[in-house]
């Protein structure tokens, strides 16, 4: 979901998936003549080594990667545009669009939205630091 609602603090993160999603929209404009669908997965956050070591839950929505799995099937079988995992996030980004900044701020410090970037867990995180930390010396 991150390529259509924001997450404070992962403005990197935020902007390659919103880039995403708008590539896959005019992608998918651009060749629906022609027959060819362009589908959009949008998952929570999964529970995966990249989010090892980072709170979970609260308010923000996780699943897990069979989840993600089950949904990409679904998506390609119907031929969707877009799919939001878990499926009651779908339209939460118009949600976004309409209601007023600061009750979405609001909204935001009632899930403490920030844990994500402040409660980072380095000792839960170090084996997945270290695998990065290996492969980027990988030619």
């Amino acid at each position: 979901m991150a390529g259509k609602l924001l997450v404070p603090g992962k403005a990197v993160y935020n902007a390659s998936k919103f880039g995403a999603v708008g590539l896959s929209a005019s992608v998918r404009a651009e060749f629906a003549p022609a027959g060819v669908s362009v589908s959009t997965v949008l998952p929570s956050a999964v529970r995966t080594g990249l989010s090892s070591g980072v709170p979970l839950g609260g308010g923000m929505p996780t699943v897990d990667p069979e989840d993600v799995a089950d949904a990409i099937v679904r998506t390609l079988d119907h031929r969707r545009a877009e799919t939001a995992v878990p499926r009651y996030l779908a339209g939460w980004d118009l949600i976004d669009a309409v209601v007023p900044e600061r009750l979405l701020d609001l909204g935001r410090r009632l899930i403490d939205d920030r844990r994500a970037l402040t409660a980072v867990d380095p000792v839960g995180r170090a084996d997945y630091d270290r695998r990065l930390a290996r492969q980027s010396r990988t030619p």
